[in-house]
C-alpha cells in the first residue's frame, strides 16, 4: 500500500475498522463501514448499526463514516437523509464528550 497516493482508504462492511486500521496503517484515514444492507431495516436498527461504527471509528483521528459497499435500490431516500442527520448529530455528541469537538469558524 506504500505507493497508493490516496489519503482515504475505504473498506467494505466485512472489514472491522480496527482490522482496516491495522492493515493500512497511520498514512491513510479510513471510510465505512456500514454493511448497506442495513438500510432496508427499520430506522431504529439503522441507527443502533451507525452507533456502533461511529463508535468504533470515532476514537482515533481519520475517519469518515461511510457505507462499506455500494447502495441497494431498495434502499429509501428518507432513510439516507434521516441516516445523514443522525451521523451528524451523533458525530459532534461523541466528539464533543471526548473534548475533541473543533469550533466551526463560521467562514
Amino acid at each position: 500500500m506504500n505507493g497508493i497516493e490516496a489519503d482515504v482508504i475505504g473498506l467494505d462492511w466485512r472489514v472491522p475498522i480496527a482490522e482496516g486500521r491495522r492493515r493500512v496503517g497511520d498514512r491513510y484515514a479510513v471510510q465505512g463501514n456500514l454493511d448497506p444492507y442495513v438500510l432496508t431495516a427499520p430506522m431504529d436498527v439503522i441507527k443502533e448499526q451507525a452507533k456502533a461504527i461511529i463508535d468504533e471509528g470515532i476514537g482515533k483521528p481519520g475517519y469518515v463514516f461511510n457505507l462499506g459497499h455500494g447502495l441497494f435500490p431498495e434502499a429509501s431516500l428518507e432513510k439516507l437523509k434521516e441516516l445523514t442527520g443522525f451521523i451528524h448529530e451523533y458525530s459532534r455528541e461523541a466528539l464533543a464528550a471526548q473534548g475533541t469537538l473543533k469550533q466551526e469558524s463560521g467562514v
